[in-house]
């Protein structure tokens, strides 16, 4: 744009210049998602059980997994579907490691046919665990294919071993790789209080569930209305160890073939 072009005002060109309120503008292309199963058992078991769903066509998939055991890293074998769906690690973090060790796991899926309701089994290899908590998203609107691996553009993880307290930020390394993206991610703390962990401004909470004996809490969330790449977890009123995994999430190019916002990084919209 031309510097003394105001906003609002015609240039030589005969271009018009807004100001552009890019999330508002971004709003309603990106990726949809919601919770599908929030559950969790604090029993000495070797693998647990989700609730049966219903897996939505070409949506992306994924499962957090926060795992407690005592003396020892958690640890999954296999994450495995009664009804079809197949399961692949997206990331994982181990953050805390005295006492109750808990570490966070993302896997992801995808089906391309419907499929029936089922359910999902996480599997520890015979080595039995103190406890369990399990989220399951479903994002739509994603780029098909691969199982799901095309949908995901990156992951990372951020940890606190120690009580320090406050907010434990995820920051995706990259910029956006999609005009429509939007990030996901997951957060997982020793606590059995309810609301111990609450999402970044702006941000939607998906669900959060909590249990005691082992004390955990996990917590997902997502941004709606644009791509924001730092995620965080922020500790009600508690300082204890937490863990956090975020994904950058891709749209499905049928929807990237409509009209397009211009970046966040420029304060103007094209012409009108």
């Amino acid at each position: 744009m031309p510097l003394d072009v105001l906003p609002g005002r015609v240039s030589p060109d005969g271009r018009i210049y807004l100001p552009n309120p890019w999330p508002l503008a971004d709003a309603g292309h990106g990726v949809f998602c919601t919770r599908l199963v929030d559950g969790g058992s604090n029993a000495d078991q070797s693998s647990y059980t989700t609730a049966s769903f219903l897996p939505p066509v070409n949506s992306l998939i994924v499962i957090f997994i926060d795992l407690s055991i005592t003396g020892s890293e958690p640890a999954v074998n296999t994450v495995t579907s009664s009804t079809g769906l197949t399961f692949e690690l997206v990331n994982s973090v181990f953050y805390k490691s005295s006492g109750n060790n808990l570490k966070l796991f993302a896997y992801r899926a995808m089906t391309a046919i419907p499929l029936d309701p089922g359910t999902v089994t996480i599997d520890l290899n015979a080595v039995v665990h103190t406890g369990a908590r399990w989220q399951i998203i479903a994002c739509s609107k994603v780029k098909p294919g691969a199982n799901g691996a095309n949908a995901i553009a990156q992951s990372e993880v951020a940890f606190n071993t120690v009580a320090v307290g406050g907010a434990l930020d995820v920051v995706l390394p990259n910029p956006r790789q999609n005009d429509y993206s939007r990030c996901l991610a997951g957060f997982g703390n020793n606590s059995s209080a309810a609301n111990s962990v609450i999402p970044r401004a702006g941000w939607h909470e998906l669900d959060e569930g909590n249990q005691g004996t082992p004390s955990q809490t996990l917590e997902t969330q997502w941004r709606l209305d644009f791509f924001e790449g730092t995620a965080s977890g922020i500790q009600n009123s508690t300082t204890l160890a937490m863990g956090g995994i975020a994904v950058e999430l891709l749209q499905d190019l049928v929807f990237e073939s409509l009209p397009k916002t211009p970046s966040f990084n420029s304060p103007y919209m094209g012409r009108w």
